[in-house]
């Protein structure tokens, strides 16, 4: 969220102040398919997002004040046209009996050690897509997929 002009704005840089992921809102979206949800939450966050950078402001415009002589002259925000890039969003599928086979032959090591009093040998995946869309018309889709195999012993 940026709150000012082009010259100058909530990101402006002074000493002892960096802008960065300290400025970002972010949340975990509703899983339901609940279009008063999802609004209800973008308001939520877009106020939160709203109200952090109008006192990010305000403190950049203290600083500039005390500083007469800024070390940078450049505008805070460039013009520039609108950027549009859209992935396909992201999903993940496995083959369930394959991995269960692996998993199996992965686990079974530990049989043949008394000494270990159990285990646990799991797979985990995530598809998650990040969106991001400015007042400047840019918008973004942008896909991510993890997995994560994890063995336990105790």
């Amino acid at each position: 969220m940026r709150v000012g002009d082009y010259a100058f704005d909530n990101t402006h840089q002074f000493r002892g102040y960096q802008y960065g992921r300290a400025n970002t809102v972010s949340s975990v979206l509703p899983i339901e398919d609940d279009s008063f949800a999802l609004r209800s939450l973008l308001w939520l966050k877009t106020d939160q997002g709203y109200k952090q950078a109008a006192e990010t402001l305000l403190k950049v415009k203290a600083n500039s004040t005390v500083n007469l002589e800024g070390e940078d002259k450049s505008d805070d925000f460039s013009h520039d046209k609108p950027v549009v890039y859209l992935e396909p969003p992201a999903s993940i599928e496995i083959d369930v009996a394959a991995w269960e086979t692996r998993l199996r032959a992965l686990s079974l090591p530990f049989r043949n050690h008394p000494e270990i009093l159990g285990h646990t040998v799991s797979i985990a995946t995530d598809a998650e897509t990040r969106y991001f869309a400015s007042t400047q018309g840019s918008r973004l889709q942008l896909p991510s997929t993890h997995a994560r195999v994890m063995v336990y012993a105790w």
